[in-house]
């Protein structure tokens, strides 16, 4: 049935109150044994990598629980759910650190979570490529100052991609696409009429977060193959076993 255009854009600003609505509660390690602060470098390189571990499984967990309330996300089959959550699991974890870091972006912080901030200008070689990789989207949601809702319509954007390996039903996934885009435009149209630009630069995001995936994957299995305990990490299975499988966003 035809929908007016006003009534389109009322369904697509409901979109984005849902979309904020189902955003996951501030991530909290509570461990209080991580010596992020020490003075000894190996115990505070083994701290580092201990985090790192720590962040990633936590968001993946997160990222899979929210994209099941993602609207429209479960019209997909779960093999395609389960490939859109497979090749956006790392620009979501670098992403969900940036929002949080947004407050203390000027005094070169990253929080990985409430309980575990990193100083950028102190860590040791253990994290540096992973602040790299978020520095450099930080960088740029600070100098948009993303609002909330921009940041969770940018979120869901990033969860859905046509171009996943093992699409089965490519149509759902660009129907998704589509909408996002045009709720993202409108409540950018609504706030900023006069910034014909910022749909743009929002959008360019992607690809330096889709960058930063790469330099994601890599950190983590470096910091694996230096890790010597026996926890067990989950993240471990959907880290590409082949760096050239993360593809770039068109």
């Amino acid at each position: 049935s035809y929908s007016a255009p006003s009534q389109l854009q009322g369904m697509r600003a409901n979109l984005i109150q849902q979309l904020v609505a189902i955003e996951p509660p501030r991530v909290q390690f509570c461990r209080p044994d991580l010596r992020l602060k020490s003075g000894v470098p190996e115990v505070k390189a083994a701290a580092e990598r201990q985090v790192l571990c720590l962040l990633a499984d936590q968001s993946l967990v997160e990222t899979i629980a929210w994209a099941k309330q993602v609207p429209g996300f479960t019209d997909m089959s779960a093999a395609d759910q389960m490939s859109q959550i497979h090749n956006s699991w790392l620009e979501l974890l670098v992403l969900g650190v940036c929002v949080r870091s947004l407050d203390c972006a000027m005094d070169y912080v990253l929080r990985y979570a409430t309980d575990a901030e990193v100083d950028v200008t102190r860590c040791t070689e253990a994290l540096q490529p992973f602040n790299k990789a978020c520095w450099g989207v930080l960088d740029k949601l600070h100098r948009l100052n993303i609002t909330p809702e921009e940041s969770a319509v940018l979120k869901a954007i990033v969860l859905c991609s046509a171009d996943a390996l093992d699409t089965e039903d490519v149509s759902k996934v660009e129907r998704l696409q589509s909408v996002l885009n045009d709720s993202l435009r409108d409540y950018i149209n609504s706030r900023y009429p006069g910034d014909r630009r910022r749909l743009a630069r929002i959008l360019m995001v992607t690809v330096n977060l889709r960058q930063s995936a790469v330099q994601t994957a890599r950190c983590l299995s470096t910091v694996l193959s230096a890790i010597t305990h026996t926890e067990k990490h989950i993240f471990v299975e959907m880290l590409p076993k082949d760096l050239s499988t993360i593809r770039d966003r068109p």
